[in-house]
């Protein structure tokens, strides 16, 4: 759960991907370099896709802004920590898929074993960004409305 809420806070708020090149606007939040190119379109002002604060480039443009390279940072080390996580508990191999019987990462040895003869198998990155979808939206319910759900259990089918 933990690891979920982290991969939040690194994820742009525009693309929903880690972010990549991150520079913080004078509000204080902070866009991938790329997304905030495309939400400036060419002008030399923007609102915040955030806050909504009006942001006047110099010159420079989005080259300007402050790069937040404590954040970069996190991110590199989340994602190596999270590949490093992709290990079958029980072989000590590589993750090559995902059980959604049995909600659990496995190697290819798993695959063909009796333990998950006949469960539903997925791609482990498409579970993967399926949950990180749902959870995204709970959070966005939780700053948008001022509740806060302590859980929030949505299935897939």
């Amino acid at each position: 759960m933990a690891s979920l809420v982290l991969d939040q806070y690194l994820r742009c708020p525009v693309c929903m991907d880690f972010f990549a090149d991150p520079h913080r606007l004078p509000c204080s939040h902070c866009f991938c370099k790329r997304c905030l190119e495309g939400v400036r379109q060419h002008c030399l002002s923007f609102n915040c896709p955030e806050c909504r604060q009006l942001v006047v480039l110099d010159y420079r443009g989005i080259d300007g802004l402050e790069k937040d390279r404590r954040l970069a940072a996190m991110v590199d080390e989340f994602a190596h920590q999270q590949q490093q996580s992709r290990v079958c508990k029980e072989h000590k191999r590589t993750v090559e898929g995902y059980c959604e019987t049995c909600a659990v990462l496995m190697c290819g040895r798993c695959f063909f074993s009796d333990q998950h003869s006949g469960h539903t198998m997925g791609d482990v990155d498409v579970v993967a960004k399926k949950k990180r979808v749902l959870h995204t939206n709970s959070f966005y319910v939780r700053l948008h409305t001022g509740i806060y759900i302590l859980s929030l259990n949505i299935y897939l089918s």
